[in-house]
């Protein structure tokens, strides 16, 4: 008999409260293959309650992302579910460690690398039959492939404004780096469209307030492609206060809010200032749809930008905007 929500407990290291609606951990979750980089091959699971698999099947993105009752190893930060071949990919690629993962029999025939690097890594790797994985997901977005990947350890806004970027991974144009901050965007398709352009325009890293939705919870991941495991951020608990701290942690920078009010100039014309101080970092302000940008951001901004748009139109979706400014200001020249 499958064990009950309250009493599930996986390699007799994990289990899920229902009280607490966090995941726990009495030791290590990561197997011993995993800390030694053993190959397994693929095991096959047949029966959908098979206690291997319990963490893919009705358990919310809030539940995995809960950290772990601290252990041996030091703890947990949480985890994340990626979606597909593209997010496992990049994730596999940004160093991601893994619990376990989980293929359609036929993906795993069609993905023979993947299924390779997770083996190299010690990971277990399960594998359903035809029509099972949507059974157990519950709905076909995860396109025959599920994992369950550790978060990153979570970063202080100093800490990520100070980060040098990996070799090869700056951004193209003049600035010494550019950052991005996302204030109450709590719809997730709206934060993964703007982790993917950021990644694909090198954006630095993201500040994120309090309300902005989660970048690894599963949706956000999925329109990402990835880029939101790529892509550092940090939470900041104070928006406006945080403004503040970004400039004691980078003194040169300079903070551009991405806004309509009367007095902005157009990014194009934000771009050729900020070129000039090819040395000074940017950090751009993005608000919500809705609401747009607090007043108390648009204060502390440094430039108010905007784009300009044909008569009778006054927004723009909040990733297209995003994704409009940061090409500007990273590509200009």
């Amino acid at each position: 008999m499958a064990p009950r929500f309250g009493e599930l407990n996986i390699t007799g290291s994990l289990r899920v409260s229902r009280e607490r609606g966090r995941l726990e951990s009495r030791s290590p979750g990561w197997s011993r293959a995993d800390q030694l980089g053993v190959p397994r091959m693929p095991v096959h699971i047949d029966d959908d309650a098979d206690a291997r698999l319990a963490l893919y099947r009705g358990i919310k993105d809030r539940q995995l992302a809960a950290p772990f009752v601290p252990g041996p190893l030091g703890g947990d930060p949480g985890l994340f579910m990626a979606e597909g071949v593209t997010v496992l990919g990049a994730a596999l690629d940004a160093g991601v460690r893994w619990r376990s993962a989980v293929f359609g029999a036929a993906q795993a025939r069609s993905h023979p690398g993947l299924v390779a690097r997770l083996e190299s890594l010690g990971v277990p790797v399960y594998t359903l039959a035809a029509g099972r994985i949507e059974s157990l997901a519950g709905f076909d977005l995860h396109r025959g492939v599920l994992a369950l990947g550790q978060r990153p350890p979570a970063v202080g806004p100093a800490e990520l404004l100070r980060r040098q970027p990996p070799a090869g991974q700056r951004a193209p144009g003049p600035h010494s780096g550019v950052f991005v901050g996302l204030e109450d965007l709590t719809n997730h398709d709206n934060v993964g469209g703007v982790f993917r352009s950021a990644g694909a325009f090198g954006v630095r890293g993201a500040l994120l307030s309090e309300r902005t939705a989660d970048p690894l919870y599963r949706k956000s991941l999925r329109v990402s492609c990835g880029q939101a495991i790529r892509v550092p951020f940090a939470r900041v608990p104070d928006w406006v206060a945080g403004v503040s701290l970004a400039r004691a942690a980078a003194p040169s920078i300079r903070v551009v809010a991405l806004c309509t009010r009367p007095g902005s100039v157009p990014i194009s014309q934000a771009a050729r200032v900020l070129a000039q101080r090819p040395d000074a970092p940017v950090l751009v302000l993005i608000g919500s749809e809705g609401e747009g940008l607090s007043p108390g951001a648009i204060a502390a901004a440094d430039i108010l930008a905007t784009i300009p748009m044909a008569p009778g139109v006054d927004s723009l979706n909040a990733t297209v905007a995003a994704s409009i400014a940061l090409h500007r200001l990273v590509d200009h020249q």
